[in-house]
């Protein structure tokens, strides 16, 4: 009985570190339906910096935070304050 708790524990707990991944990645690669694959932007939409991730992350707090409705307000105000630390990781990470 008690290894079937351990393998059942390992189970839950590889799913979740799996689906989190998938959900960063997921979330990260979205960018790029607006900002382009190289993220440079277009006239209407604004290049995305990822050469400093904690300016990222700054960047992501200040519209997940603003009171108005943009759309990028929009977009993030769901995530977690984690889930913005994970995709700056992961877009400045895959961006050097």
């Amino acid at each position: 009985m008690k290894n079937k708790f351990f393998f059942l524990f390992f189970l839950l707990q590889c799913g979740f570190v799996f689906s989190n991944e998938i959900k960063t990645s997921t979330i990260a690669n979205n960018c790029i339906s607006c900002h382009g694959l190289d993220f440079k932007g277009n006239e209407f939409i604004n290049v995305i910096d990822l050469s400093d991730k904690d300016n990222f992350f700054l960047k992501m707090k200040k519209f997940k935070e603003e009171k108005g409705n943009s759309v990028m307000h929009r977009i993030l105000k769901p995530l977690t304050y984690s889930d913005l630390e994970n995709i700056a990781n992961y877009l400045c990470k895959n961006n050097e």
